[in-house]
């Protein structure tokens, strides 16, 4: 209920969780990272039609441990960024999280 994005965006949980696990509801490209971009291509002149695809190809959920959320948040410093060198036009949408070896299962 807190999370109805899930039901559209859901790609999967991290393989590292059981059922006493912790869990968070981690976006694959972080939100402010999208917004950031989008911006910045708008302001580029760059069209609706390809700001709206690469927020359809890039807007995934997945459920992560609260643990593997602590290592892309503090130990990688990716809270609300990608790795280094990565472009929102062409980059995986999951480089962030196979970088963090997060593993995911649908």
């Amino acid at each position: 209920m807190l999370h109805p994005e899930i039901q559209f965006v859901f790609v999967g949980k991290s393989v590292s969780i059981s059922k006493d696990t912790p869990t968070h509801p981690e976006h694959v490209v972080p939100c402010a990272f999208m917004i950031n971009e989008c911006k910045r291509l708008i302001k580029e002149g760059v069209s609706d039609e390809l700001i709206a695809s690469l927020l359809e190809k890039h807007w995934k959920v997945a459920l992560i441990s609260k643990e593997e959320q602590h290592r892309l948040d503090f130990e990688l410093g990716w809270k609300s960024t990608m790795p280094s060198g990565w472009r929102f036009e062409d980059g995986d949408t999951f480089a962030r999280l196979k970088l963090a070896n997060i593993d995911l299962a649908k």
